[in-house]
C-alpha cells in the first residue's frame, strides 16, 4: 500500500471513531434528559400512585434496575402489587430511599423476597423493615 492509500485509511478511520463518539455522547445526554424527565414527573405526584389502586391485574413497578457497580439508579428491586397485597422482590441499595420518592405505600407491604443472596439483591433489608414499620405498617 503506498502512502496516498495508507494516510486515507487513517483518516477514514479516525471519521468513524469521532462519529461513533458523537453518537454515543449523543445517547447518554438523550438518556440523561429522560431520566431528568422522569424524575420530575415522579417528584410532582402527590399520594399513593393510582397504578397502585389496579385491584383487577397485577401491577409490576421496576423500583430499581442497577448493576452492582456504581450508578445513579437503585440496585435490584422490583414491586407486585396483586389482589391488594404489595410484594417486594430483592432490595438492592437505594430500592427504599427510591420506593419512597416514587410514593409506594411501604405501609402496606406484605413481604420481600429475594431471589438470591448477593448484596446488590439484599442490601437494603433492614431499611425496608424498618421503613416499612416507621411508615405504619402493622403486618409481621
Amino acid at each position: 500500500m503506498d502512502y496516498d492509500a495508507s494516510h486515507m485509511n487513517k483518516r477514514i478511520s479516525i471519521q468513524i471513531f469521532m462519529l461513533a463518539i458523537i453518537v454515543l455522547a449523543n445517547s447518554c445526554a438523550s438518556e440523561r434528559l429522560i431520566s431528568r424527565r422522569i424524575a420530575n414527573q415522579i417528584k410532582n405526584r402527590v399520594g399513593v400512585p393510582e397504578y397502585i389502586q389496579n385491584n383487577e391485574g397485577i401491577v409490576v413497578v421496576t423500583v430499581g434496575t442497577s448493576s452492582p457497580l456504581r450508578s445513579e439508579r437503585a440496585e435490584s428491586g422490583t414491586s407486585v402489587f396483586v389482589n391488594d397485597n404489595f410484594f417486594m422482590f430483592d432490595v438492592g441499595a437505594g430500592v427504599v430511599q427510591e420506593s419512597q420518592s416514587i410514593g409506594l405505600p411501604l405501609d402496606q407491604l406484605d413481604a420481600v423476597f429475594l431471589t438470591h443472596y448477593h448484596s446488590d439483591h439484599m442490601i437494603d433489608l433492614p431499611n425496608i423493615i424498618s421503613s416499612s414499620w416507621l411508615a405504619g405498617r402493622n403486618k409481621s
